[in-house]
């Protein structure tokens, strides 16, 4: 994983799997204790619970990182959203 510090846009990831911001965020959407969601987000991703756990420790330590990074992609998300939404009805 990429240090906290890093003075690029560098972004945390594991080796085998998803950014951690998008761990975190997977988690965030789903309901339950904390060990039943990362159980499920390792069935649903396969990505190792021992892994998913280390990217909550990561998440943990650079919180407001992981939180811009979420955050911008659920702008980009809308962003796009809005314009498939604008070309079906030019479209239409």
């Amino acid at each position: 994983m990429v240090h906290p510090g890093a003075v690029n846009d560098q972004r945390a990831a594991s080796a085998t799997g998803p950014d951690v911001w998008e761990i975190i965020a997977g988690l965030q959407e789903l309901t339950g204790d904390d060990e039943s969601r990362i159980a499920t987000l390792s069935d649903e991703t396969g990505v190792q619970p021992q892994l998913l756990r280390a990217a909550v420790e990561y998440a943990a330590s650079d919180r407001v990182d992981i939180e811009r990074r979420i955050e911008r992609h659920r702008e980009a998300t809308l962003v796009y959203q809005h314009r498939a939404a604008t070309r079906a009805r030019l479209l239409a």
